[in-house]
């Protein structure tokens, strides 16, 4: 849809009749955890625009029962936890589904917008610290590209096991110039890729954030600051000039060879084996941007005298700890079928299928990994038998396999490494079509959307590119989405009743009326 300049637009859960008295400007599947949630706002092509709790932590603002009072936002600042305070005022324009006032303000003006906050009632927040190494400054392209030596890019790693979010993070140049006010989010185990000028600076990969400020080709010493000023992690500290990395000819990435402090020897030259992206010319690049670095997984040796284009050689001090490798990694995701995909006769919730594949250049074992949907609720983890998965190859494990339920109202997909760690996560919005499919783009390495065919256990193909669906002779099982209420998936689908009220039910749940046709179902019956 669209959202005029200076408007509102509206997402009601389910049906139009959550707040009864405004129209919804589109309908949502999928339930927020009362507990708090991290929600992005992302463009078309992946960046994000802005978040609500970022954090991840608690609501900041908002109550449950028994006055069900909405969180507003404050102001068009960046968001924390202190943008956002809890509505006092029962709105007697806007009314629930039972007609009692809403406090909340849905298609107009906060009302928190309206009064004047006093010290005691303004939500505060302590600025968020960081242990040392929490977030790395993890990949730096300080000469450009091939393409031009503008196009400068910078990667950083969250080597933890918990999202961070980014918001009144800096990262600065020791001199102050560049100084990047750092916003979004990183994912656990997760990557985030920062192009100087334009998203076109590696032009296959979506950025995170865009920058200005260039990096001087002479050296400079790069301090990664967490909101209250303490330091997460420099790079260069204690080099003259750059500690790897090159210029013209190759203009090869400084990659970090994994968690360890910054010193000379924590740097290395991507040596143009293991690289990743291409260029605004559609050169490849020589680095890893959104991708584990080669440099995490060689060891420097001293027999190759350091020179201006190589990294330095020294024998490390310290052992550093390796990168989880997460060559193994979710690729693609089919939450409702439209076809008999496993080839069982049936078309049902048992074609639904996730893929993993193995980016990396050795074969994995998957003896002890898993497949679990969101922690500690929906269907039991799924455990892999003894099975290989050779370098490059993909896997797909259908529901009849698996036994995970995938919800169509949008749910979360994890992959887990033989122990519990998290190799890999996405989640995924509600599926409105069949076979409607999320997957890697390009294939294994590129940014999830849904501009994808089905291709289990294949290589990812854009719709219409060369993906083709099976010839069915399947019987179709109930093709309703699993997010409707029980009454009427009994109406349309259970032997006793199967389709006795309205054939084109599919269609109209499509365009968002599941509360009014739950209605008709029950005048009927």
């Amino acid at each position: 849809g669209v959202i005029p300049a200076g408007g509102y637009f509206l997402l009601e859960r389910a049906y139009d009749n959550v707040v009864s008295s405004v129209e919804a400007d589109q309908f949502f599947f999928g339930a927020l955890d009362d507990e708090g949630e991290i929600l992005r706002l992302r463009a078309p092509d992946g960046h994000i625009v802005d978040t609500a709790n970022g954090d991840g932590g608690a609501w900041p603002a908002g109550s449950g029962s028994p006055t069900f009072a909405s969180m507003e936002r404050l102001n068009t600042q960046p968001e924390d936890d202190s943008s956002w305070a809890t509505n006092a005022h029962p709105n007697p324009n806007r009314l629930d589904a039972a007609g009692n006032e809403i406090l909340g303000t849905p298609k107009e003006q906060n009302w928190i917008q309206t009064v004047t906050l006093t010290p005691t009632s303004t939500p505060t927040a302590t600025p968020a610290t960081a242990q040392p190494l929490s977030i790395l400054i993890n990949e730096i392209a300080w000469a450009g590209t091939a393409a031009s030596s503008s196009d400068e890019w910078i990667e950083l790693y969250n080597p933890g096991e918990t999202p961070v979010s980014l918001e009144g993070w800096h990262l600065t140049a020791e001199d102050g110039a560049p100084d990047i006010a750092l916003s979004g989010s990183i994912a656990a185990g997760g990557y985030f890729l920062l192009e100087r000028t334009d998203d076109s600076t590696v032009s296959d990969i979506p950025a995170d954030e865009i920058y200005s400020g260039s990096l001087s080709n002479s050296g400079e010493v790069l301090k990664l600051l967490a909101p209250d000023g303490t330091i997460a992690d420099t790079a260069n500290r204690s080099s003259t000039g750059w500690a790897a990395g090159s210029a013209s000819p190759d203009y090869a990435s400084m990659e970090r060879r994994g968690v360890m402090e910054d010193s000379p020897d924590a740097w290395m030259t991507n040596n143009g084996t293991h690289i990743n992206g291409k260029d605004a010319d559609g050169n490849p690049i020589r680095g890893t941007p959104r991708q584990p670095n080669w440099a995490a997984s060689v060891t420097p040796t001293p027999t190759s005298p350091p020179s201006p284009t190589h990294a330095p050689t020294l024998v490390p001090t310290s052992t550093p700890t390796a990168y989880p490798r997460q060559t193994v990694i979710l690729n693609e995701i089919l939450p409702r079928a439209g076809h008999d995909w496993n080839d069982d006769g049936s078309i049902d919730v048992l074609d639904e299928y996730i893929e993993i594949v193995n980016i990396g250049e050795e074969d994995i074992s998957l003896e002890g990994w898993k497949l679990d949907d969101m922690p500690d609720s929906g269907s039991a983890p799924y455990e892999f038998p003894d099975v290989t998965l050779p370098a490059g190859g993909h896997l797909a494990i259908f529901g009849s396999t698996s036994h995970i339920s995938l919800s169509d109202g949008g749910d979360t997909v994890r992959l887990l490494k033989s122990g519990g760690a998290v190799a890999d996560v996405f989640t995924y919005p509600g599926a409105v079509q069949e076979d409607e499919v999320w997957c890697r783009l390009p294939d294994g390495a590129g940014w999830w959307n849904s501009a994808c065919a089905p291709t289990p256990a294949e290589e990812n193909a854009r719709k219409g590119a060369g993906a083709r669906a099976p010839t069915d002779s399947a019987s179709r099982g109930c093709t309703l989405p699993d997010t409707v209420p029980q009454e009427i998936r009994l109406a349309e689908c259970a032997s006793s009743f199967a389709r006795i009220w309205n054939q084109d039910w599919g269609q109209e749940n499509a365009e968002g009326r599941t509360f009014s046709l739950f209605q008709r179902t029950t005048r009927l019956r």
